[in-house]
Parts: C-alpha cells; structure tokens; sequence
C-alpha cells in the first residue's frame, strides 16, 4: 500500500471502488472500443495484434473484475446489476476465447521453427 495510504488505480478498479457506472463505461467500456478502432489497420500484423491483446487483457482483466465487484456494491436499479453481470460473463467468454485462440498462434509458431 502507498504511504500516503491511497489504494492505488489498479487496486480500486478491481476493488469496483469507482462505482458501477465508471467502473463499466469509463475503465471498461471505452478502453474496449478504442481498442477495437486502433487494432484494425493493424490486421495484416498479427503477431502485433496478438502482443497489443496480451498487453490489454493485463488491463481489461482487472477492469472486468472491477465491474463486477462494483455490480456488488450497487445500490441502484437491480436491472443494471443483472446487465453488468451478462456483459462480465461475456466478456469472460471473450478473454477464454482468446486465450484458446492465442495457445494455437504459439503451438503454430513453434511447430514452424
């Protein structure tokens, strides 16, 4: 812990201490999206791609943990606690999806070698 006895970024994010609506839109959301948009003309790249990803889900790792502790700790309408939840669950099958997905780039590669 920092000796002014501050959580850090990272350690509020994923403790969901933002609140529900930052947590997802600001720390989650828009990362995700402008991702998406500067990813695309780096398609041809792949091996770019993939280390860009890996170095995002560092990030978005903590950031969908952050979201569904802050579905917790929400004392708003019930509706976007079950909404942020099926977006987690998603976004969880996404990250599995990728990580299958990057196994068979590296067993490709070092089957080339």
């Amino acid at each position: 812990m920092p000796l002014n006895n501050k959580k850090s970024f990272f350690s509020t994010l994923m403790s969901g201490d933002f609140g529900l609506s930052k947590t997802y839109w600001l720390y989650t959301f828009l990362p995700a999206f402008v991702m998406q948009i500067a990813m695309k003309p780096l398609e041809k790249a792949p091996l770019v791609v993939f280390g860009i990803t890996l170095l995002y889900l560092g990030y978005a790792i903590p950031a969908i943990i952050g979201v569904w502790r802050a579905s917790n700790k929400y004392q708003g309408r019930k509706a976007w606690v079950i909404l942020a939840k099926i977006v987690i669950v998603i976004q969880w099958i996404s990250i599995a999806f990728l990580a299958y997905m990057a196994i068979n780039i590296v067993v490709y590669l070092l089957g080339r070698i």
